[in-house]
Protein backbone atom coordinates (compact mmCIF):
# COMPACT_ATOMS: atom_id res chain seq x y z
CA UNK A 1 0.00 0.00 0.00
CA UNK A 2 1.19 3.40 -0.91
CA UNK A 3 2.55 6.42 2.15
CA UNK A 4 0.10 8.42 2.73
CA UNK A 5 2.66 10.82 3.20
CA UNK A 6 3.93 10.58 -0.26
CA UNK A 7 0.68 10.20 -1.50
CA UNK A 8 -0.12 13.94 -0.05
CA UNK A 9 3.10 15.25 -0.11
CA UNK A 10 2.86 17.75 -3.36
CA UNK A 11 -0.22 19.03 -2.65
CA UNK A 12 0.48 19.43 0.86
CA UNK A 13 3.62 21.68 0.13
CA UNK A 14 0.95 24.49 -1.71
CA UNK A 15 -1.56 23.96 0.68
CA UNK A 16 -3.32 27.70 0.53
CA UNK A 17 -2.84 29.48 4.07
CA UNK A 18 -4.29 27.74 6.97
CA UNK A 19 -4.88 24.78 5.31
CA UNK A 20 -5.14 21.67 7.35
CA UNK A 21 -3.48 18.16 7.41
CA UNK A 22 -5.57 14.72 7.71
CA UNK A 23 -5.54 14.05 11.52
CA UNK A 24 -4.70 10.08 10.42
CA UNK A 25 -2.27 10.83 8.13
CA UNK A 26 1.51 9.22 8.78
CA UNK A 27 3.24 11.94 8.17
CA UNK A 28 3.67 14.87 9.81
CA UNK A 29 5.31 17.87 7.84
CA UNK A 30 6.36 21.57 9.28
CA UNK A 31 8.23 24.48 7.22
CA UNK A 32 11.69 25.19 8.86
CA UNK A 33 11.95 29.00 7.86
CA UNK A 34 15.49 30.97 8.62
CA UNK A 35 14.65 34.58 9.69
CA UNK A 36 17.09 36.85 11.03
CA UNK A 37 19.57 33.65 11.05
CA UNK A 38 16.84 31.85 13.37
CA UNK A 39 16.08 28.44 12.22
CA UNK A 40 12.17 28.22 13.28
CA UNK A 41 9.87 25.34 12.76
CA UNK A 42 6.47 26.38 11.40
CA UNK A 43 3.70 23.97 11.83
CA UNK A 44 2.32 23.98 7.80
CA UNK A 45 -1.61 24.29 8.70
CA UNK A 46 0.01 28.02 10.45
CA UNK A 47 -0.45 31.07 8.57
CA UNK A 48 2.64 31.65 6.17
CA UNK A 49 4.11 34.64 4.16
CA UNK A 50 4.72 34.54 0.70
CA UNK A 51 8.60 33.20 0.15
CA UNK A 52 9.15 36.48 -2.24
CA UNK A 53 7.65 38.56 0.81
CA UNK A 54 10.39 36.46 2.89
CA UNK A 55 12.84 37.58 0.98
CA UNK A 56 12.09 41.26 0.17
CA UNK A 57 12.48 41.49 4.25
CA UNK A 58 15.60 39.83 4.55
CA UNK A 59 17.30 41.60 1.80
CA UNK A 60 16.53 39.70 -1.36
CA UNK A 61 17.10 35.97 0.00
CA UNK A 62 15.23 33.19 1.47
CA UNK A 63 15.62 30.23 2.99
CA UNK A 64 12.97 27.53 3.66
CA UNK A 65 12.76 23.86 4.14
CA UNK A 66 10.21 20.95 4.13
CA UNK A 67 10.08 18.10 5.57
CA UNK A 68 8.39 14.84 6.47
CA UNK A 69 8.07 11.90 8.46
CA UNK A 70 9.28 9.58 5.88
CA UNK A 71 8.30 5.86 6.49
CA UNK A 72 10.60 3.42 5.28
CA UNK A 73 10.40 1.38 2.22
CA UNK A 74 12.15 -1.22 0.68
CA UNK A 75 12.96 -1.70 -2.96
CA UNK A 76 9.93 -4.32 -3.12
CA UNK A 77 7.46 -1.74 -1.84
CA UNK A 78 8.36 1.23 -4.10
CA UNK A 79 8.30 -1.96 -7.14
CA UNK A 80 4.80 -2.64 -6.05
CA UNK A 81 3.32 0.42 -5.68
CA UNK A 82 5.49 2.68 -8.46
CA UNK A 83 3.22 3.49 -12.00
CA UNK A 84 6.37 3.21 -13.83
CA UNK A 85 10.01 2.02 -13.50
CA UNK A 86 12.50 3.32 -15.75
CA UNK A 87 16.12 3.67 -16.38
CA UNK A 88 17.04 7.31 -17.88
CA UNK A 89 19.22 9.88 -17.50
CA UNK A 90 18.03 13.81 -16.69
CA UNK A 91 18.11 16.29 -19.35
CA UNK A 92 16.93 19.11 -17.41
CA UNK A 93 15.79 20.85 -14.16
CA UNK A 94 13.62 23.64 -13.82
CA UNK A 95 12.79 25.07 -10.02
CA UNK A 96 9.75 27.34 -9.79
CA UNK A 97 7.33 29.09 -7.07
CA UNK A 98 4.30 27.66 -6.65
CA UNK A 99 1.75 29.77 -7.80
CA UNK A 100 0.56 30.74 -4.01
CA UNK A 101 4.51 31.57 -3.84
CA UNK A 102 4.09 29.00 -0.51
CA UNK A 103 6.88 26.20 -1.88
CA UNK A 104 9.45 25.22 -4.50
CA UNK A 105 9.33 22.56 -6.60
CA UNK A 106 11.83 21.43 -9.06
CA UNK A 107 9.93 19.70 -12.63
CA UNK A 108 13.17 17.23 -13.83
CA UNK A 109 12.68 16.21 -17.82
CA UNK A 110 13.92 12.73 -18.30
CA UNK A 111 14.82 10.47 -21.21
CA UNK A 112 14.56 6.77 -20.70
CA UNK A 113 16.98 3.87 -22.04
CA UNK A 114 14.70 0.67 -20.47
CA UNK A 115 11.67 0.69 -19.27
CA UNK A 116 10.50 -2.54 -16.63
CA UNK A 117 7.32 -1.61 -15.91
CA UNK A 118 4.70 0.74 -17.36
CA UNK A 119 1.14 0.62 -16.04
CA UNK A 120 0.29 4.01 -17.58
CA UNK A 121 1.44 3.60 -21.57
CA UNK A 122 4.01 5.94 -21.92
CA UNK A 123 5.38 3.41 -24.48
CA UNK A 124 4.49 4.60 -28.14
CA UNK A 125 2.52 2.44 -29.70
CA UNK A 126 0.95 1.63 -33.57
CA UNK A 127 -2.06 3.70 -32.35
CA UNK A 128 0.01 6.32 -30.38
CA UNK A 129 3.32 6.49 -32.22
CA UNK A 130 4.37 9.76 -29.79
CA UNK A 131 4.77 10.16 -26.10
CA UNK A 132 1.42 11.55 -24.71
CA UNK A 133 2.71 11.67 -21.33
CA UNK A 134 4.95 14.22 -20.29
CA UNK A 135 8.41 12.61 -18.71
CA UNK A 136 8.67 14.89 -16.24
CA UNK A 137 8.99 13.97 -12.50
CA UNK A 138 8.43 16.90 -9.54
CA UNK A 139 10.41 17.31 -6.27
CA UNK A 140 9.68 19.24 -3.12
CA UNK A 141 12.61 22.29 -3.02
CA UNK A 142 15.19 24.15 -5.07
CA UNK A 143 16.47 27.15 -5.65
CA UNK A 144 14.30 29.87 -7.58
CA UNK A 145 15.69 33.58 -8.37
CA UNK A 146 12.60 35.55 -9.54
CA UNK A 147 12.18 39.65 -9.46
CA UNK A 148 15.71 40.04 -7.96
CA UNK A 149 15.41 37.47 -5.39
CA UNK A 150 17.34 34.47 -4.24
CA UNK A 151 14.39 31.91 -2.77
CA UNK A 152 15.52 28.38 -2.33
CA UNK A 153 13.98 25.69 0.08
CA UNK A 154 15.43 22.38 1.11
CA UNK A 155 13.72 19.25 1.83
CA UNK A 156 14.59 15.70 3.09
CA UNK A 157 11.92 14.32 0.46
CA UNK A 158 14.32 15.22 -2.46
CA UNK A 159 17.84 13.83 -3.15
CA UNK A 160 20.74 14.92 -1.28
CA UNK A 161 22.76 15.73 -3.06
CA UNK A 162 20.68 17.66 -5.77
CA UNK A 163 20.28 15.92 -9.16
CA UNK A 164 22.08 17.46 -11.84
CA UNK A 165 21.62 17.65 -15.58
CA UNK A 166 23.10 14.34 -16.85
CA UNK A 167 22.61 11.96 -13.98
CA UNK A 168 21.89 8.39 -14.62
CA UNK A 169 19.36 7.06 -12.25
CA UNK A 170 16.26 4.57 -12.08
CA UNK A 171 13.21 6.05 -11.60
CA UNK A 172 10.20 4.47 -9.40
CA UNK A 173 7.51 6.95 -10.71
CA UNK A 174 3.67 7.58 -10.00
CA UNK A 175 1.18 9.52 -12.25
CA UNK A 176 -0.21 12.92 -10.44
CA UNK A 177 -2.91 13.99 -12.67
CA UNK A 178 -3.25 17.12 -10.88
CA UNK A 179 0.31 18.31 -11.32
CA UNK A 180 0.52 16.62 -14.65
CA UNK A 181 3.74 14.77 -13.91
CA UNK A 182 5.60 12.25 -12.16
CA UNK A 183 6.60 12.11 -8.61
CA UNK A 184 9.10 10.49 -6.74
CA UNK A 185 6.84 6.96 -5.38
CA UNK A 186 7.73 6.94 -1.11
CA UNK A 187 10.18 10.63 -2.17
CA UNK A 188 13.62 9.47 -1.97
CA UNK A 189 13.10 6.20 -1.84
CA UNK A 190 11.79 5.80 -5.58
CA UNK A 191 15.28 7.15 -6.94
CA UNK A 192 18.47 5.62 -7.45
CA UNK A 193 21.94 6.83 -8.64
CA UNK A 194 23.61 4.91 -10.91
CA UNK A 195 27.56 5.93 -11.31
CA UNK A 196 30.48 3.35 -12.89
CA UNK A 197 27.42 0.77 -13.29
CA UNK A 198 27.14 0.85 -9.84
CA UNK A 199 23.89 2.53 -7.67
CA UNK A 200 23.89 4.59 -4.65
CA UNK A 201 20.86 5.79 -2.44
CA UNK A 202 19.38 9.43 -3.58
CA UNK A 203 19.85 10.35 0.03
CA UNK A 204 20.97 10.15 3.66
CA UNK A 205 17.43 9.22 4.78
CA UNK A 206 17.03 5.84 2.99
CA UNK A 207 19.23 3.57 4.53
CA UNK A 208 18.23 0.55 2.43
CA UNK A 209 22.20 -0.76 1.86
CA UNK A 210 22.25 -0.39 -1.88
CA UNK A 211 24.34 2.03 -2.27
CA UNK A 212 27.61 0.58 -4.15
CA UNK A 213 25.78 -2.82 -5.13
CA UNK A 214 25.99 -3.34 -8.84
CA UNK A 215 23.76 -1.62 -11.51
CA UNK A 216 23.06 -5.18 -12.76
CA UNK A 217 22.18 -6.79 -9.96
CA UNK A 218 19.56 -4.03 -9.28
CA UNK A 219 17.82 -4.09 -12.16
CA UNK A 220 17.71 -8.24 -11.87
CA UNK A 221 16.16 -8.22 -8.82
CA UNK A 222 13.58 -5.37 -9.77
CA UNK A 223 12.93 -7.61 -12.69
CA UNK A 224 12.35 -10.59 -10.30
CA UNK A 225 10.34 -8.68 -7.80
CA UNK A 226 7.88 -7.36 -10.98
CA UNK A 227 7.24 -10.72 -12.00
CA UNK A 228 6.11 -11.55 -8.50
CA UNK A 229 4.01 -9.15 -8.07
CA UNK A 230 0.71 -8.56 -10.38
CA UNK A 231 0.62 -5.27 -12.26
CA UNK A 232 -2.83 -4.11 -12.88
Amino acid sequence: MRSLAFCALLAVASMPRGAGVQANADYVPFRVVASGGTMVGVDIGAQADSLKDAARRQGGTAYDYFEVEMPFASLAQVVSAADVILRARITSKDSRLTQDELSVRTYFAFNPSRIFKDKIGIVPTRNTPRMTTPLVFIEPGGVVYVDGLRITMGSNAAADPPLKVGEDVLLFLSWDKDANAFRLEHGPFGLLRIRNQSVYEASKETHRQLGGKSRIEIEEEIERLIRRVPIG
